[in-house]
């Protein structure tokens, strides 16, 4: 979610404080980058079923990144919760020429295709790579396996935004942190990621 540096209390005309967001669209391109990269092909990703920022941004992320390579995903819109990754994840699973990569929404989506997967006997990552999203804190690493993922950059937006904060009480010029300011959200590597091969 955006985080503002502070409200604006010095009247119309002036310099708004910045708004930190993280970089949905750059953090889907690099989940999409990370199984080209292992040699996936056949790749799916679990949405969410709304029309939310993230939705939209993630969305256009990783078709955009896979398009540069020349392949096309499979989009499917799942929702936001494990049950709804479960779901859509053995219905994919279960069909003609499933995915050998899975690009989810969220780590919580990406927690319901391990369970689908493991009760499909697929073995993961050894038959079926899985990206989250988000990194929630004490979830993406306890799942089994521990979930590769893209972090929400939380602390550097928290970090930035106070700098800005205290940087506007002071009277100082916000430098390169004005307007909206978008935070890389980076890969945070782990062992649900593997070499793509046939199925």
């Amino acid at each position: 979610e955006p985080v503002p540096a502070g409200a604006d209390e010095r009247g119309e005309g002036a310099e708004l404080p910045p708004t930190f967001v993280p970089d949905d669209y750059g953090g889907a391109r690099r989940a999409a980058r990370r199984l080209i990269e292992a040699g996936h092909s056949r790749v799916a990703m679990l949405s969410g079923d709304d029309r939310s920022v993230a939705v939209l941004e993630r969305e256009a992320g990783f078709r955009d990144e896979l398009a540069d390579a020349g392949l096309v995903p499979r989009m499917v819109k799942a929702g936001w919760q494990i049950d709804d990754g479960y779901r859509a994840a053995a219905r994919l699973l279960a069909g003609e020429d499933p995915p050998t990569g899975v690009f989810c929404i969220r780590d919580r989506v990406a927690a319901g295709v391990l369970q689908a997967a493991a009760a499909a006997g697929i073995a993961v990552p050894g038959d079926l790579s899985v990206i989250g999203f988000d990194d929630e804190d004490f979830f993406a690493e306890r799942l089994v396996p521990k979930l590769t993922t893209i972090a929400l950059p939380h602390e550097e937006m928290g970090r930035r935004a106070m700098a800005a904060l205290f940087a506007r009480l002071e009277g100082e010029a916000a430098g390169d942190d004005a307007g909206l300011v978008v935070v890389e959200c980076p890969l945070v590597e782990r062992e649900s990621v593997g070499m793509a091969r046939g199925r």
